[in-house]
């Protein structure tokens, strides 16, 4: 029998999945750019919406968390007013194109560096774990099931190289995005993603973690949307990058689902139970989070609710800024997923992915979150108001990239948890610092092929510039 009430709450939860796309665009009309940071944001949390509730359609939600999530949206949107976005998008067009900027000695060898130094750290690593060549080519699976199940149980000897593996393949993918989109041609373009993405690709095989890749992507993705800037460019994508997502899904799927069945799964032989076990995988990464959340925001607010959670109470920042935390005392202790409470429905996802918002609400409270957001929002519309119209926007180019992941990542936690967010930020804005690639003069002449801004619609220049 059809749930009636179940039906209007998803469709309900559909109709604000909507509002946040409705958002975003009121923002691209204000700004003049899909890229900005509350457009983008607003987008991603309408897709980390409306899969879930589209992909497991029997699974009941909190409406009121929706609406939380809802109130979230519009309160990072307002960041974007009152700032003078006609002026930045019309400076915005006296910059260098992408290849010009970023296509410069200095960033072709920081990203090789970074690149064969992540592969050598990586190789360090699993030496420091006593895991040798042997076991890396002769049993991988059984290897990185290993390696698994070593970090779950806190078995891992704290080692540099692991610290520098991250570092330099986060690096290694926001240097790769830069030079990826300066390239006139597909083959160029296909070589430098794969270079990019070896390190990330190395570690999620052999560790089994998956985290780090789908950092990485965020990481390539900010790069990319930052050379659309510098063109001139105002949309997120384009027909052909629809086409280039595809085939990089098509041969990333393969990988992920290794990894996952490396999780201790390699002892299950029928392809049935291969099959159901990843789909149990897939699941509990891709949709859980909503569900999570919404159960956990229902607790919050006092309602009966599935699991008993971790009380209540004011952590003054120690959820969304626990890095920062450790470099300036001995905070408490997390567990290693952040939170220990696994939200399950039987034969359907496990998960104790909560998204930012616990986080949020447990660090500063309902009204405190939402001014939170606010502040937060502000700052990133300043960052990309500066990507537009600074003469030298290098600390604005790597605060944009990594800006990008933070907004990615929020579907799982707050990513300036971690310090190798605030390391990849220096990392970046030191190199940029060094090329000498972004200081250059404004002029009022337009450059060759440039089009005069009229309004603040689609801002582009002409193929052939």
């Amino acid at each position: 029998m059809i749930d009636a009430a179940l039906i209007v709450s998803k469709l309900i939860g559909v109709g604000i999945g909507a509002g946040m796309v409705l958002i975003a665009y009121t923002v691209r009309l204000h700004a003049g750019s899909w890229l900005a940071p509350g457009s983008v944001y607003c987008l991603l949390w309408a897709g980390f919406t409306l899969i879930p509730l589209l992909m497991a359609p029997t699974m009941p939600v909190n409406l009121l968390a929706l609406i939380y999530v809802l109130a979230a949206c519009v309160t990072f949107a307002l960041g974007a007013a009152l700032l003078p976005w006609r002026t930045a998008v019309n400076a915005n067009l006296a910059k260098p194109r992408a290849r010009a900027s970023f296509s410069t000695p200095v960033i072709w060898t920081s990203f090789a560096v970074a690149t064969l130094a992540s592969i050598a750290s990586i190789g360090g690593a699993l030496a420091a774990q006593g895991f040798s060549w042997d076991d890396l080519f002769l049993n991988l699976l059984a290897t990185s099931a290993k390696f698994a199940s070593m970090r779950y149980a806190d078995e891992l000897t704290p080692t540099a190289f692991t610290q520098a593996s991250l570092l330099s393949s986060y690096v290694a993918t926001a240097l790769g995005g830069l030079l990826f989109a300066g390239q006139p041609g597909a083959r160029e373009r296909w070589l430098i993603a794969l270079a990019s993405f070896v390190p990330a690709v190395l570690i999620m095989v052999t560790q089994s973690a998956k985290g780090v890749l789908f950092l990485s992507i965020a990481y390539f993705w900010g790069a990319i949307n930052v050379c659309r800037i510098f063109n001139g460019e105002t949309r997120l994508g384009s027909s052909e990058g629809l086409k280039q997502l595809t085939k990089a899904t098509i041969l990333l799927v393969p990988l992920v689902a290794f990894s996952f069945l490396a999780r201790g799964m390699s002892e299950t032989d029928e392809a049935s139970d291969i099959g159901e076990t990843l789909r149990y995988y897939f699941s509990s990464y891709m949709f859980a989070h909503l569900y999570a959340f919404s159960d956990w925001f229902g607790a919050y607010l006092g309602d009966p609710a599935s699991l008993e959670y971790a009380p209540n109470g004011a952590r003054f920042g120690l959820y969304t800024f626990y890095g920062l935390f450790q470099l300036l005392g001995d905070p408490p202790a997390l567990p290693q997923g952040v939170y220990d409470e696994y939200f399950t429905v039987e034969g359907v996802f496990a998960s104790n992915i909560y998204t930012i918002y616990r986080g949020l609400l447990m660090d500063f409270g309902l009204a405190g979150s939402l001014v939170f957001l606010l502040l937060a929002s502000w700052l990133a519309h300043v960052v990309f108001l500066l990507l537009l119209g600074s003469k030298r926007p290098r600390f604005a180019v790597a605060a944009y990239i990594v800006m990008t992941g933070v907004f990615v990542h929020s579907f799982l936690s707050s990513l300036l948890m971690y310090n190798s967010t605030y390391a990849t930020l220096a990392a970046l804005w030191l190199i940029l610092a060094f090329t000498g690639a972004l200081s250059y003069r404004t002029t009022s002449r337009p450059c060759p092929g440039d089009v005069p801004v009229v309004g603040l619609g689609s801002v582009r220049r002409s193929a052939d510039a």
